[in-house]
Protein backbone atom coordinates (compact mmCIF):
# COMPACT_ATOMS: atom_id res chain seq x y z
CA UNK A 1 0.00 0.00 0.00
CA UNK A 2 1.48 3.35 -1.08
CA UNK A 3 1.52 6.35 1.26
CA UNK A 4 -1.01 9.12 0.64
CA UNK A 5 0.86 12.21 -0.66
CA UNK A 6 0.90 15.18 1.67
CA UNK A 7 -0.58 17.33 -1.12
CA UNK A 8 -2.75 16.06 -3.94
CA UNK A 9 -1.47 16.68 -7.46
CA UNK A 10 -4.10 19.32 -8.15
CA UNK A 11 -3.37 21.25 -4.94
CA UNK A 12 0.37 21.83 -5.28
CA UNK A 13 -0.03 25.45 -6.47
CA UNK A 14 -1.38 28.27 -4.28
CA UNK A 15 -2.27 31.69 -5.62
CA UNK A 16 -2.61 34.96 -3.73
CA UNK A 17 -1.04 38.33 -3.05
CA UNK A 18 1.73 39.85 -0.96
CA UNK A 19 0.47 40.91 2.44
CA UNK A 20 2.43 44.17 2.31
CA UNK A 21 1.34 45.00 -1.25
CA UNK A 22 -2.06 43.76 -2.32
CA UNK A 23 -1.39 44.87 -5.90
CA UNK A 24 1.44 42.36 -6.20
CA UNK A 25 0.22 38.86 -7.01
CA UNK A 26 2.12 35.71 -6.19
CA UNK A 27 1.93 31.97 -6.58
CA UNK A 28 3.64 29.22 -4.58
CA UNK A 29 4.26 25.83 -6.16
CA UNK A 30 5.49 22.65 -4.47
CA UNK A 31 7.83 20.91 -6.92
CA UNK A 32 8.42 17.17 -7.20
CA UNK A 33 11.43 16.96 -4.86
CA UNK A 34 9.79 19.10 -2.18
CA UNK A 35 11.46 22.27 -3.43
CA UNK A 36 9.39 25.45 -3.45
CA UNK A 37 9.01 27.95 -6.26
CA UNK A 38 7.45 31.35 -5.57
CA UNK A 39 6.57 33.69 -8.42
CA UNK A 40 5.99 37.39 -7.71
CA UNK A 41 4.26 39.58 -10.31
CA UNK A 42 4.19 43.36 -9.80
CA UNK A 43 1.74 45.42 -11.88
CA UNK A 44 2.87 47.99 -14.39
CA UNK A 45 3.97 51.24 -12.81
CA UNK A 46 1.71 54.28 -13.11
CA UNK A 47 3.49 57.44 -14.23
CA UNK A 48 1.57 60.76 -14.12
CA UNK A 49 0.63 62.10 -17.58
CA UNK A 50 1.85 58.88 -19.21
CA UNK A 51 -0.38 56.30 -17.51
CA UNK A 52 0.78 52.70 -16.99
CA UNK A 53 4.23 52.07 -18.43
CA UNK A 54 5.95 48.83 -19.24
CA UNK A 55 4.90 45.22 -18.74
CA UNK A 56 4.32 43.71 -15.29
CA UNK A 57 7.55 42.76 -13.51
CA UNK A 58 7.99 39.07 -12.76
CA UNK A 59 10.44 37.53 -10.28
CA UNK A 60 10.91 33.85 -9.42
CA UNK A 61 12.37 32.64 -6.12
CA UNK A 62 13.33 28.98 -5.64
CA UNK A 63 13.82 27.42 -2.20
CA UNK A 64 15.45 24.00 -2.02
CA UNK A 65 13.86 21.51 0.32
CA UNK A 66 17.11 21.05 2.26
CA UNK A 67 17.22 24.82 2.94
CA UNK A 68 13.73 25.05 4.42
CA UNK A 69 13.60 25.61 8.18
CA UNK A 70 9.98 26.45 8.99
CA UNK A 71 6.63 27.78 7.84
CA UNK A 72 5.09 30.54 9.96
CA UNK A 73 1.50 31.69 10.31
CA UNK A 74 0.83 35.34 11.09
CA UNK A 75 -1.02 34.89 14.38
CA UNK A 76 -1.74 38.61 14.72
CA UNK A 77 -3.37 38.96 11.32
CA UNK A 78 -7.08 38.56 10.68
CA UNK A 79 -6.11 36.68 7.54
CA UNK A 80 -5.85 32.99 8.52
CA UNK A 81 -4.02 32.16 5.27
CA UNK A 82 -1.06 34.49 5.73
CA UNK A 83 2.21 32.53 5.81
CA UNK A 84 5.96 33.10 5.65
CA UNK A 85 8.71 30.60 4.85
CA UNK A 86 12.01 30.56 6.75
CA UNK A 87 15.00 29.08 4.94
CA UNK A 88 18.81 29.00 4.94
CA UNK A 89 20.48 28.86 1.51
CA UNK A 90 24.20 28.54 0.95
CA UNK A 91 25.19 32.08 0.02
CA UNK A 92 28.58 31.24 -1.51
CA UNK A 93 28.14 27.79 -3.08
CA UNK A 94 31.32 28.00 -5.15
CA UNK A 95 33.55 28.93 -2.19
CA UNK A 96 35.86 26.48 -0.42
CA UNK A 97 34.27 27.46 2.88
CA UNK A 98 30.51 27.71 2.16
CA UNK A 99 28.22 29.34 4.71
CA UNK A 100 24.46 29.63 5.13
CA UNK A 101 22.36 32.70 5.89
CA UNK A 102 18.92 32.94 7.52
CA UNK A 103 16.28 34.37 5.19
CA UNK A 104 12.51 34.77 5.09
CA UNK A 105 10.00 35.25 2.30
CA UNK A 106 7.58 38.18 2.43
CA UNK A 107 4.28 37.43 4.16
CA UNK A 108 2.07 35.74 1.57
CA UNK A 109 -1.76 35.75 1.54
CA UNK A 110 -2.50 32.46 -0.19
CA UNK A 111 -5.88 30.78 -0.61
CA UNK A 112 -6.22 27.66 1.61
CA UNK A 113 -2.72 28.15 3.05
CA UNK A 114 -3.87 27.61 6.61
CA UNK A 115 -5.78 24.41 6.02
CA UNK A 116 -3.56 22.79 3.41
CA UNK A 117 -0.17 24.39 2.86
CA UNK A 118 0.72 24.92 6.54
CA UNK A 119 -0.21 21.30 7.25
CA UNK A 120 2.07 20.16 4.41
CA UNK A 121 5.05 22.14 5.70
CA UNK A 122 4.45 21.04 9.28
CA UNK A 123 4.59 17.41 8.20
CA UNK A 124 7.59 18.04 5.95
CA UNK A 125 9.56 19.63 8.81
CA UNK A 126 8.38 17.49 11.73
CA UNK A 127 11.57 15.37 11.69
CA UNK A 128 13.65 18.31 12.90
CA UNK A 129 11.17 20.84 14.30
CA UNK A 130 11.07 21.20 18.08
CA UNK A 131 14.46 19.65 18.84
CA UNK A 132 15.67 19.81 22.44
CA UNK A 133 19.02 21.57 22.42
CA UNK A 134 21.53 22.38 25.16
CA UNK A 135 24.07 25.11 24.42
CA UNK A 136 27.16 25.02 26.66
CA UNK A 137 28.84 28.36 26.14
CA UNK A 138 32.32 29.47 27.15
CA UNK A 139 32.25 33.30 27.22
CA UNK A 140 36.06 33.48 27.44
CA UNK A 141 36.80 31.43 24.31
CA UNK A 142 38.41 33.01 21.27
CA UNK A 143 38.12 36.77 21.31
CA UNK A 144 35.46 36.64 24.04
CA UNK A 145 32.40 37.42 21.90
CA UNK A 146 30.73 33.99 21.99
CA UNK A 147 27.57 35.25 23.69
CA UNK A 148 27.04 38.03 21.16
CA UNK A 149 27.56 35.60 18.26
CA UNK A 150 25.07 33.13 19.71
CA UNK A 151 22.42 35.79 20.28
CA UNK A 152 22.79 37.31 16.82
CA UNK A 153 23.36 34.29 14.58
CA UNK A 154 22.45 31.02 16.31
CA UNK A 155 19.32 31.67 18.39
CA UNK A 156 17.24 33.15 15.51
CA UNK A 157 17.80 29.95 13.50
CA UNK A 158 17.03 27.62 16.39
CA UNK A 159 13.96 29.62 17.41
CA UNK A 160 12.64 29.64 13.85
CA UNK A 161 12.79 25.83 13.92
CA UNK A 162 10.88 25.90 17.24
CA UNK A 163 13.78 24.30 19.07
CA UNK A 164 13.52 24.06 22.85
CA UNK A 165 16.74 25.65 23.99
CA UNK A 166 18.61 25.65 27.28
CA UNK A 167 21.79 27.70 27.53
CA UNK A 168 24.40 27.28 30.26
CA UNK A 169 27.39 29.60 30.57
CA UNK A 170 30.62 28.13 31.95
CA UNK A 171 32.04 29.90 35.01
CA UNK A 172 35.52 28.38 35.29
CA UNK A 173 37.89 25.84 33.70
CA UNK A 174 36.41 22.30 33.58
CA UNK A 175 32.92 23.63 34.30
CA UNK A 176 31.76 22.27 30.91
CA UNK A 177 32.88 18.81 32.08
CA UNK A 178 30.66 19.05 35.16
CA UNK A 179 27.71 20.26 33.09
CA UNK A 180 28.05 17.32 30.68
CA UNK A 181 28.37 14.89 33.60
CA UNK A 182 25.11 16.12 35.09
CA UNK A 183 23.01 16.14 31.90
CA UNK A 184 19.93 13.92 32.24
CA UNK A 185 20.07 11.09 29.72
CA UNK A 186 17.56 11.65 26.92
CA UNK A 187 16.71 15.22 27.94
CA UNK A 188 18.41 16.72 24.88
CA UNK A 189 18.66 15.70 21.24
CA UNK A 190 21.69 17.90 20.63
CA UNK A 191 24.47 19.40 22.75
CA UNK A 192 26.10 22.42 21.12
CA UNK A 193 29.53 23.49 22.31
CA UNK A 194 29.81 27.27 21.93
CA UNK A 195 33.53 27.82 22.27
CA UNK A 196 36.78 26.46 20.95
CA UNK A 197 38.32 23.02 20.96
CA UNK A 198 39.07 23.23 24.69
CA UNK A 199 35.38 23.63 25.51
CA UNK A 200 34.44 20.66 23.33
CA UNK A 201 37.25 18.64 24.95
CA UNK A 202 35.76 19.33 28.38
CA UNK A 203 32.31 18.22 27.23
CA UNK A 204 33.74 14.95 25.88
CA UNK A 205 35.42 14.28 29.26
CA UNK A 206 32.12 14.78 31.04
CA UNK A 207 30.12 12.52 28.72
CA UNK A 208 32.64 9.65 28.83
CA UNK A 209 33.39 9.89 32.56
CA UNK A 210 29.84 9.00 33.56
CA UNK A 211 28.69 5.67 34.94
CA UNK A 212 25.98 5.66 32.24
CA UNK A 213 28.29 6.94 29.49
CA UNK A 214 27.10 4.29 27.00
CA UNK A 215 23.46 5.22 27.32
CA UNK A 216 24.25 8.92 27.32
CA UNK A 217 26.38 9.10 24.16
CA UNK A 218 23.94 6.89 22.25
CA UNK A 219 21.11 9.40 22.73
CA UNK A 220 22.69 12.76 21.98
CA UNK A 221 24.37 14.34 18.97
CA UNK A 222 27.19 16.89 19.26
CA UNK A 223 27.85 20.10 17.30
CA UNK A 224 30.63 22.65 17.69
CA UNK A 225 29.72 26.32 17.25
CA UNK A 226 32.91 28.05 16.03
CA UNK A 227 33.42 30.69 18.72
CA UNK A 228 37.01 29.85 19.69
CA UNK A 229 40.45 30.36 18.21
CA UNK A 230 40.81 26.92 16.65
CA UNK A 231 37.38 25.35 15.97
CA UNK A 232 38.89 22.21 14.44
CA UNK A 233 35.77 20.05 14.67
CA UNK A 234 33.59 22.75 13.11
CA UNK A 235 36.02 23.15 10.20
CA UNK A 236 36.36 19.39 9.75
CA UNK A 237 32.57 18.98 9.56
CA UNK A 238 32.08 21.85 7.09
CA UNK A 239 30.81 24.41 9.61
CA UNK A 240 32.45 27.76 8.86
CA UNK A 241 30.28 30.20 10.81
CA UNK A 242 27.81 30.36 13.68
CA UNK A 243 24.64 30.44 11.55
CA UNK A 244 25.74 27.30 9.70
CA UNK A 245 26.34 25.56 13.06
CA UNK A 246 22.75 26.32 14.07
CA UNK A 247 21.48 24.97 10.74
CA UNK A 248 23.55 21.81 11.29
CA UNK A 249 22.02 21.32 14.74
CA UNK A 250 18.56 21.42 13.13
CA UNK A 251 19.07 19.64 9.79
CA UNK A 252 22.58 18.15 9.81
CA UNK A 253 23.12 14.49 9.00
CA UNK A 254 24.25 12.11 11.72
CA UNK A 255 27.81 10.82 11.53
CA UNK A 256 30.18 9.02 13.90
CA UNK A 257 33.45 10.21 15.42
CA UNK A 258 36.41 8.32 16.87
CA UNK A 259 37.86 9.16 20.27
CA UNK A 260 41.23 8.10 21.72
CA UNK A 261 41.79 7.07 25.32
CA UNK A 262 44.94 8.73 26.67
CA UNK A 263 46.59 6.90 29.59
CA UNK A 264 49.29 8.62 31.68
CA UNK A 265 50.86 6.27 34.27
CA UNK A 266 52.79 8.97 36.16
CA UNK A 267 49.65 10.93 37.04
CA UNK A 268 47.43 7.80 37.00
CA UNK A 269 45.13 9.72 34.74
CA UNK A 270 42.86 8.68 31.88
CA UNK A 271 41.39 11.24 29.55
CA UNK A 272 39.85 11.30 26.09
CA UNK A 273 41.05 13.01 22.92
CA UNK A 274 38.57 13.84 20.17
CA UNK A 275 41.04 15.98 18.21
CA UNK A 276 44.80 15.75 18.57
CA UNK A 277 47.98 15.04 20.47
CA UNK A 278 50.66 17.66 19.76
CA UNK A 279 54.25 18.22 20.84
CA UNK A 280 57.00 20.52 19.65
CA UNK A 281 56.24 23.06 16.93
CA UNK A 282 52.42 22.76 16.89
CA UNK A 283 52.16 22.67 20.68
CA UNK A 284 54.32 25.79 20.92
CA UNK A 285 52.39 27.79 18.33
CA UNK A 286 49.21 26.93 20.26
CA UNK A 287 50.10 27.22 23.94
CA UNK A 288 52.88 29.73 23.32
CA UNK A 289 50.35 32.22 21.90
CA UNK A 290 47.72 32.04 24.63
CA UNK A 291 48.47 35.69 25.47
CA UNK A 292 47.45 36.62 21.92
CA UNK A 293 43.85 35.35 22.06
CA UNK A 294 42.66 38.79 20.97
CA UNK A 295 44.04 37.89 17.52
CA UNK A 296 41.61 34.98 17.10
CA UNK A 297 42.86 32.24 14.78
CA UNK A 298 45.61 34.49 13.43
CA UNK A 299 47.61 33.89 16.61
CA UNK A 300 48.44 30.41 15.32
CA UNK A 301 49.96 31.89 12.15
CA UNK A 302 52.10 34.25 14.23
CA UNK A 303 53.18 31.38 16.46
CA UNK A 304 54.08 29.26 13.42
CA UNK A 305 56.25 32.04 12.00
CA UNK A 306 58.12 32.33 15.30
CA UNK A 307 58.74 28.57 15.38
CA UNK A 308 59.94 28.51 11.78
CA UNK A 309 62.58 31.18 12.39
CA UNK A 310 63.74 29.54 15.61
CA UNK A 311 64.22 26.13 13.90
CA UNK A 312 64.01 24.37 17.26
CA UNK A 313 63.91 20.58 17.41
CA UNK A 314 62.46 18.41 20.16
CA UNK A 315 63.68 14.92 21.18
CA UNK A 316 60.97 12.27 21.45
CA UNK A 317 60.42 8.51 21.34
CA UNK A 318 57.18 7.17 19.92
CA UNK A 319 56.03 3.58 19.50
CA UNK A 320 53.26 2.87 17.00
CA UNK A 321 50.69 0.19 16.32
CA UNK A 322 49.72 0.66 12.67
CA UNK A 323 46.65 -1.54 12.64
CA UNK A 324 43.79 -1.20 10.21
CA UNK A 325 40.61 0.38 11.49
CA UNK A 326 39.24 -1.14 14.67
CA UNK A 327 35.67 -2.37 14.93
CA UNK A 328 32.75 -0.40 16.32
CA UNK A 329 32.87 -0.12 20.11
CA UNK A 330 30.24 -2.33 21.76
CA UNK A 331 30.92 -1.76 25.43
CA UNK A 332 27.94 -3.54 27.00
CA UNK A 333 28.17 -2.42 30.57
CA UNK A 334 31.80 -1.39 30.90
CA UNK A 335 32.68 1.28 33.44
CA UNK A 336 34.47 3.24 30.69
CA UNK A 337 35.15 2.72 26.96
CA UNK A 338 36.94 -0.66 26.93
CA UNK A 339 40.61 -0.92 25.96
CA UNK A 340 42.00 -3.68 23.82
CA UNK A 341 45.67 -2.87 23.15
CA UNK A 342 46.22 -0.95 26.41
CA UNK A 343 44.19 -3.10 28.77
CA UNK A 344 47.34 -4.10 30.71
CA UNK A 345 47.69 -0.46 31.86
CA UNK A 346 44.53 -0.71 33.97
CA UNK A 347 43.93 -2.67 37.16
CA UNK A 348 40.93 -4.91 37.81
CA UNK A 349 38.85 -1.87 38.84
CA UNK A 350 39.62 -0.02 35.62
CA UNK A 351 42.01 2.44 37.28
CA UNK A 352 45.32 3.47 35.73
CA UNK A 353 48.32 1.62 37.12
CA UNK A 354 51.26 3.56 38.55
CA UNK A 355 54.48 5.07 37.30
CA UNK A 356 56.22 1.73 36.76
CA UNK A 357 54.18 1.40 33.57
CA UNK A 358 56.18 4.30 32.08
CA UNK A 359 58.74 1.71 31.03
CA UNK A 360 57.56 0.14 27.79
CA UNK A 361 59.22 -3.09 28.83
CA UNK A 362 56.73 -3.33 31.72
CA UNK A 363 53.85 -3.91 29.31
CA UNK A 364 53.06 -6.81 27.01
CA UNK A 365 52.32 -4.55 24.04
CA UNK A 366 54.10 -5.46 20.80
CA UNK A 367 54.58 -2.32 18.70
CA UNK A 368 54.92 -2.26 14.92
CA UNK A 369 57.38 0.63 14.74
CA UNK A 370 59.48 2.86 16.97
CA UNK A 371 60.77 6.32 16.09
CA UNK A 372 63.53 7.78 18.25
CA UNK A 373 64.96 11.17 17.30
CA UNK A 374 64.38 14.91 17.21
CA UNK A 375 61.33 16.42 15.54
CA UNK A 376 59.91 19.79 14.60
CA UNK A 377 56.40 18.96 13.42
CA UNK A 378 54.71 16.27 15.55
CA UNK A 379 50.93 15.79 15.57
CA UNK A 380 48.47 12.92 15.85
CA UNK A 381 45.05 14.03 14.70
CA UNK A 382 41.57 12.60 14.38
CA UNK A 383 40.46 15.17 11.81
CA UNK A 384 41.84 17.08 8.83
CA UNK A 385 41.63 20.66 10.10
CA UNK A 386 43.49 21.67 13.28
CA UNK A 387 41.91 25.12 13.08
CA UNK A 388 39.93 27.19 10.57
CA UNK A 389 43.06 28.02 8.53
CA UNK A 390 45.18 24.86 8.34
CA UNK A 391 44.15 21.62 6.66
CA UNK A 392 47.17 19.99 8.29
CA UNK A 393 45.90 16.38 8.12
CA UNK A 394 44.06 16.16 4.77
CA UNK A 395 44.04 12.33 4.89
CA UNK A 396 42.50 12.11 8.36
CA UNK A 397 38.91 10.95 8.79
CA UNK A 398 36.76 11.26 11.87
CA UNK A 399 35.51 7.68 11.71
CA UNK A 400 38.32 5.52 10.30
CA UNK A 401 39.40 3.98 13.62
CA UNK A 402 42.91 5.47 13.56
CA UNK A 403 44.63 8.77 14.29
CA UNK A 404 46.69 10.32 11.49
CA UNK A 405 50.32 10.85 12.60
CA UNK A 406 52.46 13.52 10.87
CA UNK A 407 56.06 14.29 11.77
CA UNK A 408 59.31 15.72 10.44
CA UNK A 409 62.67 14.48 11.74
CA UNK A 410 65.50 16.95 12.36
CA UNK A 411 65.68 20.57 11.21
CA UNK A 412 63.69 21.27 8.06
CA UNK A 413 65.17 24.68 7.28
CA UNK A 414 63.35 27.99 7.04
CA UNK A 415 62.49 27.71 3.33
CA UNK A 416 60.95 24.23 3.57
CA UNK A 417 59.13 25.16 6.79
CA UNK A 418 57.53 28.19 5.13
CA UNK A 419 56.45 26.02 2.20
CA UNK A 420 54.79 23.68 4.66
CA UNK A 421 53.03 26.59 6.38
CA UNK A 422 51.66 28.11 3.18
CA UNK A 423 50.71 24.82 1.49
CA UNK A 424 49.04 23.42 4.62
CA UNK A 425 46.20 25.91 4.21
CA UNK A 426 44.97 23.85 1.25
CA UNK A 427 46.33 20.46 2.32
CA UNK A 428 49.03 20.41 -0.38
CA UNK A 429 52.00 19.81 1.92
CA UNK A 430 52.04 16.05 2.39
CA UNK A 431 55.15 15.55 0.23
CA UNK A 432 57.09 17.59 2.79
CA UNK A 433 56.47 15.35 5.84
CA UNK A 434 56.16 11.74 7.02
CA UNK A 435 52.77 10.13 7.63
CA UNK A 436 51.36 7.09 9.47
CA UNK A 437 47.86 5.95 10.46
CA UNK A 438 47.94 4.49 13.97
CA UNK A 439 45.48 2.68 16.18
CA UNK A 440 47.62 2.86 19.33
CA UNK A 441 50.77 4.70 20.39
CA UNK A 442 53.20 5.43 23.19
CA UNK A 443 54.93 8.82 23.45
CA UNK A 444 57.91 9.67 25.63
CA UNK A 445 58.28 13.48 25.43
CA UNK A 446 61.89 14.23 26.34
CA UNK A 447 62.21 17.95 25.58
CA UNK A 448 61.72 20.53 28.31
CA UNK A 449 61.23 23.55 26.02
CA UNK A 450 57.80 22.55 24.78
CA UNK A 451 54.45 21.21 25.95
CA UNK A 452 52.51 17.96 25.59
CA UNK A 453 49.03 18.98 24.51
CA UNK A 454 45.76 17.04 24.18
CA UNK A 455 43.01 18.82 22.20
CA UNK A 456 44.62 22.16 22.97
CA UNK A 457 44.90 21.43 26.72
CA UNK A 458 48.33 21.08 28.39
CA UNK A 459 48.97 17.90 30.37
CA UNK A 460 51.95 16.72 32.41
CA UNK A 461 55.01 16.21 30.19
CA UNK A 462 55.51 12.51 30.86
CA UNK A 463 54.94 9.22 29.05
CA UNK A 464 51.47 8.72 27.61
CA UNK A 465 49.77 5.81 25.86
CA UNK A 466 46.88 6.18 23.44
CA UNK A 467 44.30 3.86 21.87
CA UNK A 468 41.60 4.83 19.37
CA UNK A 469 37.96 3.82 19.91
CA UNK A 470 36.17 3.76 16.60
CA UNK A 471 32.82 5.59 16.17
CA UNK A 472 32.41 6.32 19.87
CA UNK A 473 30.50 9.62 19.61
CA UNK A 474 27.67 10.85 17.42
CA UNK A 475 28.02 14.21 15.68
CA UNK A 476 26.04 16.28 13.18
CA UNK A 477 27.63 17.63 10.04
Amino acid sequence: MTEEPLLQENSREFVGTLAEDGDCSCSLTILDQGDVEITYVSPSRYVPFFGYCGPPRRRVEKIQCEDLIACRLDEESSCRDRIQLVYMPVVNPDAKKPVRSLRTTPWLDLANAHSSLKTYFDQATQAYSGKKILIIMNPKSGTGNAEALIEKYALPVLQAAQARIDKVVTKAPRHATEIAKDVTVGKYDVIMSAGGDGTFHEIVQGLLDRVDWEDCVSKVHLVQIPCGSGNALAASTGIWDVSSAAYTAIKGRVSRMDVASIIQPKTRRRLYSFLSVTYGLVANLDIGTEHLRWMGGNRFIWGAIQEIFSQKTYPVTISLLKETAAGRVLAQGHKAPPLDVLSSLLDSEGNVKGVDMDDRKSTSIVWDEEIDGTVQLFTLSNMPWLDMNFNLHPHAKLDQGTFNFLYSLGKQGISKSFRLLTEAEHGNHMHLIEERNVRAFRINPVAENTWLVIDGEVIDRSVIYGEVHRNLLSILM
